[in-house]
């Protein structure tokens, strides 16, 4: 599946979430990490809650200890509000997370505790203006030069191996670049570690290599759909996000 419909198929899902949300209220008795909750709610059932648009560090990760227990100050014996957006793949309610007033996706992400899952909640602006903040500032695990994403963690990314030169490309003699957060950074027989890739070698598809290099664009016709699409439906996903921050 191409990146493109990817990004239709997740918009689509997203305004159907918008306009057939329910809301679930109850007490967070665990935080199992720094993304997911558990709810326990007033029948004594409990309803597991992965939280909409971020990604925290897997627990392997860096700064996975310190985001489990940023969640757990803003979400541990609290009564929480949670807008189910919709159900992944676990079955867990991924949704939008309130205690009180607070904002609990928006507040670990600011923090530097989480990142913003785009390719999920590629419209939210709040969420991405706020990583933007917090890697300017270098909170939480933005310290690290060279922080790597969770879902590139998943895929088999590892922090790279110092070279001579601390260059944060290698190009491949094939003309592939890898960036400093990829596994393959470094590693292959043939190549060079460079500062700035020349503009006709390829990104890696793992890491994504250098936004200075060429990437494949869509067809023409791809990105005028997705144009429609985002005209089309913008209007019910911002009236849709007015009213739940209004209940909020």
């Amino acid at each position: 599946m191409t990146d493109s419909l990817r990004t239709i198929l997740i918009l689509f899902t997203a305004v159907a979430s918008l306009l057939r949300a329910e809301t679930l209220v109850g007490q967070c008795t665990h935080v199992a990490d720094g993304d997911t909750l558990t709810l326990t709610l007033p029948d004594k059932s409990s309803e597991k809650i992965r939280l909409y648009g971020i990604d925290a560090p897997e627990k392997q990760q860096e700064y996975a200890e310190e985001a489990k227990q940023r969640l757990t100050e803003l979400a541990s014996g609290k009564e929480i509000r949670a807008v189910v957006m919709n159900r992944d793949r676990y079955g867990r309610a991924v949704a939008k997370v309130y205690a009180g007033k607070t904002d609990v996706c928006l507040a670990m992400v600011s923090g530097g505790c989480a990142w913003h899952y785009v390719i999920y909640a590629p419209l939210d602006v709040d969420l991405a203006e706020a990583e933007t903040l917090a890697a300017a500032q270098k909170w939480g695990l933005w310290q690290h030069s060279h922080p790597i994403p969770p879902w590139e963690f998943r895929k088999g990314a590892r922090p790279a191996k110092p070279n001579e030169h601390n260059h944060p490309y290698w190009v491949t003699e094939s003309g592939r670049i890898h960036n400093a957060r990829c596994k393959y950074f470094g590693t292959t027989q043939n190549g060079r570690y460079t500062a700035q890739p020349q503009a006709s070698d390829s990104n890696c598809r793992l890491c994504g290599g250098t936004v200075t290099s060429e990437s494949p664009s869509f067809p023409t016709w791809w990105n005028i759909l997705l144009l429609i699409l985002l005209l089309g439906l913008l209007p019910l996903i911002l009236l849709r996000l007015l009213l739940i921050r209004a209940r909020g």
